[in-house]
C-alpha cells in the first residue's frame, strides 16, 4: 500500500486481525449452526448477497479470521461469484491463502493504507456485510404432489371450429376475420361440390 509509514507485515496482519476480531462475533447472527437441530438442515453453503467487488474483496479478507469451516464454504461461495469474470480476478489473491492475502495487502498500490483501514475494512462495514451473507438451509416444506391433469385446465372455453361464433360484441377487426373465415369455407364447399360433381 502507498504509505510513507508502511506498517511492516507483523504490524499490518495484528492491525488487520484486530479490525476484524472485534466485528466478527456477530457475523453470522442466526447462529443457528451451533444448534445441533438445524445444523442437519445446513446445506454446507453460504448465500452471499452482493457482487460489489469491494465488497467480495472485505468478505473474503474476513473469510480467514472466521472458523475453519465457515471460512472454507465462504471462500467457496465467493469462488462461484467471481467466476470467469476478469474484472475480479485479483481477488483470487485474497482466497488462495491468508498467507498471500497479507502480502498482497500490503503490497498493493490499489488503496493507500488510510483508505483501506478507513473505506473497506470498516467495522460499519463488516456489520453491514454480515447481513448480506445467510446459511443456507433445507425447506421444511414437504414436496408438492404432481396433479396429473388430461387436457387443458381451462375445461370449456374452446369451442368446436364448426360452431358459429358470435363477435358481434367485439371489434371490427374481429368481425372481418370470420367473414374471411366464412368465404374460404364456402369457396372451399363450392370447389368440393363441382370437382367432385357432388
Amino acid at each position: 500500500m502507498r504509505d510513507k509509514k508502511r506498517l511492516d507485515l507483523v504490524s499490518f496482519n495484528s492491525e488487520v486481525e484486530k479490525k476484524i476480531s472485534r466485528n466478527t462475533k456477530n457475523f453470522f447472527r442466526t447462529s443457528a449452526l451451533v444448534s445441533s437441530n438445524r445444523l442437519l438442515e445446513f446445506e454446507n453453503r453460504f448465500n452471499v448477497k452482493t457482487n460489489d467487488s469491494t465488497d467480495l474483496l472485505t468478505l473474503g479478507i474476513i473469510s480467514w479470521y472466521l472458523p475453519e469451516e465457515d471460512g472454507f464454504l465462504l471462500r467457496l461461495e465467493l469462488e462461484e461469484k467471481i467466476g470467469n469474470n476478469l474484472d475480479l480476478d485479483w481477488i483470487r489473491f485474497v482466497l488462495n491463502s491468508k498467507a498471500e492475502m497479507l502480502i498482497f495487502l500490503q503490497e498493493t498500490s490499489l488503496w493507500h493504507t488510510r483508505d483501506f483501514f478507513g473505506n473497506i475494512l470498516t467495522d460499519n462495514n463488516i456489520t453491514r456485510l454480515a447481513k448480506l451473507v445467510k446459511p443456507m438451509f433445507k425447506t421444511k416444506k414437504p414436496p408438492r404432489r404432481l396433479v396429473r391433469r388430461r387436457g387443458y385446465k381451462d375445461k370449456g372455453s374452446l369451442r368446436d371450429i364448426s360452431t358459429y361464433h358470435d363477435f358481434s360484441i367485439r371489434t371490427k377487426e374481429l368481425k372481418e376475420l370470420e367473414q374471411r373465415r366464412l368465404t374460404s369455407s364456402w369457396t372451399t364447399d363450392f370447389l368440393r361440390g363441382w370437382f367432385y360433381g357432388g
